[in-house]
């Protein structure tokens, strides 16, 4: 029997047919998906032998660690089996019955707006990499850094930032628990500051200011446009998950300071409530850690 071409040479026609059709960044990261997690096992293997039940048994593997990934992969095999079968590299779409609610698992919505998977978070920051457009480029990258709300994110000031302490104090006004707050600032996130001061405008205070008026910053909807024409499912908020996420499991923080750095109210024995400066070297040192971790993964160490 004659099971024609392999897995990996009709995903290469496949790709290359399809980026004309899509955006590019959302194209790169859904090829780069396919490479991280399906061509390792099918590369080879000739295309016809595969069956919808060989690709649940992978999409269940990756449901496991990424719920949303697990559900784009399962569309992005069943388009490609569709081109598969228009060019006659197969004769039937295996594909086209599996069923991600069914066979895979529903999608678990609380998490939908994270980065929770180290291989799905590195294939983030490279896609960030190469994004054009500096200061939204800046803006992610400290929200993956530095993980703050939207709000004390795009309201920076640079009357906030202390290189010399390296520190970003955020005001009170700005915090969820009206409580100030302080930002150790990693030697990384350092760097990027220093970057992102190169556009500012003048003697302007907001870091992250509009095209439309110096006094008003920067809209949460470009930051969540960004990442979704990158190709991800995820918020600028989800990236608070991130850290708790891997911050514990893979990097395994301590909770009190990974609770101090998100700014949620912690008590002490004494019942004693969140101190903004408490712990500041020991969260310094997990703040160059965590920035160590991001660009380790980026750069695919």
């Amino acid at each position: 029997m004659d099971l024609g071409e392999s897995f990996g040479s009709v995903f290469e026609l496949w790709a290359e047919n399809r980026k004309n059709n899509k955006s590019s960044k959302a194209h790169n990261t859904d090829c780069q998906r396919i490479k991280n997690y399906i061509l390792p096992h099918w590369k080879s293997r000739p295309i016809k032998s595969i069956t919808a039940a060989d690709a649940i048994t992978i999409l269940k593997k990756v449901y496991q660690n990424t719920e949303e990934t697990s559900h784009r992969i399962c569309a992005l095999l069943k388009d490609l089996w569709s081109f598969a079968k228009l060019w006659k590299k197969v004769d039937e779409n295996e594909m086209a019955e599996i069923n991600a609610l069914r066979d895979i698992g529903r999608v678990n919505r609380k998490n939908f707006d994270a980065i929770t998977e180290p291989k799905e978070l590195a294939l983030f920051l490279k896609t960030l990499d190469g994004y054009k457009g500096e200061v939204v480029k800046i803006a992610l990258t400290l929200s993956a850094h530095c993980f703050l709300r939207s709000t004390e994110l795009r309201y920076g000031r640079w009357s906030e930032v202390d290189f010399e302490e390296k520190r970003w104090n955020i005001p009170a006004d700005r915090m969820k628990m009206k409580q100030p707050h302080v930002v150790p600032l990693s030697e990384f996130v350092i760097l990027q500051l220093r970057e992102l001061e190169k556009y500012r405008a003048g003697d302007g205070e907001l870091m992250f200011p509009s095209r439309q008026s110096s006094s008003r910053p920067i809209s949460d909807m470009i930051l969540s446009t960004a990442i979704h024409r990158m190709g991800f499912e995820a918020t600028q908020h989800g990236f608070r998950a991130t850290f708790r996420t891997l911050g514990s499991e893979v990097l395994e923080f301590p909770n009190h300071l990974q609770e101090h750095q998100l700014a949620h109210a912690v008590k002490d024995p004494n019942g004693t409530a969140y101190n903004r400066t408490k712990h500041l070297p020991q969260r310094l040192a997990m703040m160059n850690a965590w920035s160590e971790y991001l660009e380790c993964l980026r750069e695919g160490v």
